[in-house]
């Protein structure tokens, strides 16, 4: 077996095969991979590399099976413990955003394959340095689906995209509870609860979320 050092390993997503694919630069445990594919099909992974304070970005393209560098700019910062997550071909993160000194927020970022270059979603409300809590996720492989805890008003809302195109997500308000009743330890229950229900709607629910 190739030494980890060298080689990252990945599935065929369609034929369940894995491919060994020998990296450009040393292997971390701190850098972070997410794969997608642009207009034409062709699959790519992102590798994002954590070195102190800053982070480089590198692109593997299956089509000239060959790693080459990503010269992108950014205005926020995606911690290397923060997954993406990957649908219709692009991958979304949660980033941090300076907007002026030592005050930093939360945005939604997309990392689009087609163009190579991240672009702005949605500024988050939420503060995780307060206990604010926000989770991403996908339904039916179609649409995202944020959920979001507020610690201050106790209160839970999800939202989910109607419309995801190139250059354009919007959202809708689909549920806000507020937890008041449920305050300490109950409420997590509760937005687990809230949460695995939305996503086994299909199976189980059958609400129509637009």
């Amino acid at each position: 077996m190739p030494s980890e050092k060298q080689y990252a390993g990945g599935s065929n997503p369609y034929l369940g095969q894995v491919r060994w694919i020998k990296l450009s630069k040393s292997f971390s445990m701190f850098n972070n991979y997410c794969m997608g594919y642009d207009i034409k099909s062709n699959h790519k992974v992102l590798r994002l590399l954590y070195s102190g304070s800053t982070v480089q970005y590198e692109m593997y393209d299956f089509k000239y099976d060959s790693w080459r560098d990503l010269a992108v700019t950014c205005d926020w910062t995606i911690q290397h413990y923060r997954e993406g997550l990957s649908l219709k071909g692009n991958t979304y993160f949660f980033a941090q955003r300076v907007k002026e000194e030592d005050q930093m927020g939360e945005s939604l970022i997309c990392f689009d394959f087609t163009s190579e270059r991240f672009r702005h979603c949605l500024d988050l409300q939420s503060n995780s340095r307060n206990g604010d809590s926000v989770i991403l996720s996908s339904v039916s492989e179609e649409q995202l689906a944020l959920l979001f805890y507020s610690v201050d008003t106790y209160e839970i809302e999800i939202q989910i995209t109607t419309k995801i195109e190139a250059n354009e997500l919007t959202w809708i308000n689909f549920l806000k509870v507020d937890l008041k009743p449920f305050t300490g330890m109950l409420w997590k229950f509760f937005s687990v609860w809230v949460w695995e229900f939305l996503r086994g709607r299909e199976e189980e629910s059958g609400i129509d979320l637009g």
